[in-house]
């Protein structure tokens, strides 16, 4: 009895797809992460004056401003850009883009 010829199997490689920044969460933040910069930039020396003017406000308005520096920090963007544009609006600033 005669033995049938098994080719071997031969399995394709698997394609991998490294990632590049533009494909990365933390690439793709740095837009919004500038521009979370820019609106902490434009509540500076407003927020100064408040202070000098306000504390009840400007106490509301820190805590505002900590609130998006620890989300920040946490790397929840969508948290500290929310926060910094409330601050933004009790100091009566425009939010820059």
């Amino acid at each position: 009895m005669v033995k049938p010829v098994v080719k071997p199997v031969i399995k394709p490689k698997p394609t991998v797809v490294k990632p590049t920044p533009t494909t990365t969460t933390e690439a793709s933040k740095v837009p919004q992460k500038q521009r979370i910069a820019r609106k902490f930039k434009a509540a500076e020396e407003p927020y100064k004056a408040l202070q000098g003017t306000d504390a009840a406000q400007a106490a509301k308005v820190g805590e505002l401003l900590r609130a998006a520096r620890t989300a920040l920090a946490s790397k929840e963007f969508d948290t500290a850009e929310g926060e910094v544009d409330a601050a933004l609006k009790l100091l009566g600033v425009p939010a820059p883009e």
